[in-house]
């Protein structure tokens, strides 16, 4: 949802102009449900929750969504997708880039050397630098980044080894060794890591 922030303005004009509110309104029932799928078609690489009956209702506006962007970008007198992000909010630069470490792939010690190996400095407090981070203090296997971080690139996410999501998506379930767990998330194992690794054998 912090990408999507920045990006509000942008994506209601896009939303207003193109009536998907009002063409899909059966199955996209809240203006902040679109701003997240609109922008993850737009600027993200594509929705990534399989597939159904929300994705498709984006999903089927997307050559006109991409139309009404062109015309935003000239409109602004831009020529890239990033420059439409809104940059005077300060709230924005305060929310850091929460790394979730999927500790079945890999443990949460072998993530930070990984991090340190690539250049970055671990700190107690929050990072005050591009190339500092930090641990959560809620949270186990929870790392905090600069907001300007990009890791999209970074082999460890590409393998699934880490996970980008808000802070409120990384609260992992408090379950036993001996739990039975039922997981009904849009996206199964990845949101629960510690979770998983708890209850491998019943889950």
């Amino acid at each position: 949802m912090r990408l999507s922030f920045r990006y509000k303005p942008a994506l209601i004009d896009l939303i207003e102009h193109t009536k998907l509110l009002q063409e899909e309104c059966k199955k996209l029932t809240s203006l902040n449900l679109a701003l997240v799928l609109v922008h993850d078609v737009l600027f993200s690489g594509g929705i990534q929750a399989g597939d159904g009956p929300i994705k498709q209702a984006v999903l089927c506006h997307k050559t006109r969504l991409s139309g009404e962007l062109q015309k935003l970008k000239i409109k602004h007198g831009v020529k890239s997708n990033k420059d439409l992000a809104q940059t005077g909010d300060s709230r924005t630069a305060q929310i850091p880039r929460y790394v979730c470490i999927n500790t079945v792939l890999w443990s949460f010690e072998d993530a930070i050397q990984h991090f340190v190996s690539k250049g970055f400095t671990l700190k107690d407090l929050f990072p005050a630098l591009k190339k500092e981070f930090s641990k959560d203090k809620h949270i186990p296997a929870l790392l905090l980044f600069q907001p300007q971080v990009s890791l999209q690139d970074e082999e460890a996410y590409q393998m699934g080894k880490v996970i980008l999501q808000d802070k409120a998506s990384c609260f992992p379930a408090p379950a036993s060794a001996d739990s039975a767990v039922i997981d009904a998330t849009s996206a199964p194992v990845v949101c629960q890591p510690e979770t998983r690794q708890v209850t491998r054998k019943h889950l």
